[in-house]
């Protein structure tokens, strides 16, 4: 018996999973330009834009590790 977070799965059941993977062409986003992916980027940024700019005017004090 299979402990209680464990799943019997048939070969069959999986083989199906993949041909799907295969058959099935997965979903493409729609190519944009740049002035788009900027917009649609800042505009997940600008709401925080306050606290940002907060954040890389303080980063001069922050300790940096140097690679190397």
């Amino acid at each position: 018996m299979l402990p209680k977070s464990l799943e019997e799965v048939s070969a069959d059941r999986i083989d199906d999973m993949y041909r799907s993977l295969w058959i099935n062409p997965l979903p493409r986003a729609p190519v944009i330009g740049v002035d788009k992916s900027i917009e649609i980027l800042g505009g997940y940024a600008k709401p925080h834009l306050d606290e940002l700019v907060a954040i890389a005017e303080g980063i001069e004090g922050w300790p940096m590790q140097k690679s190397g």
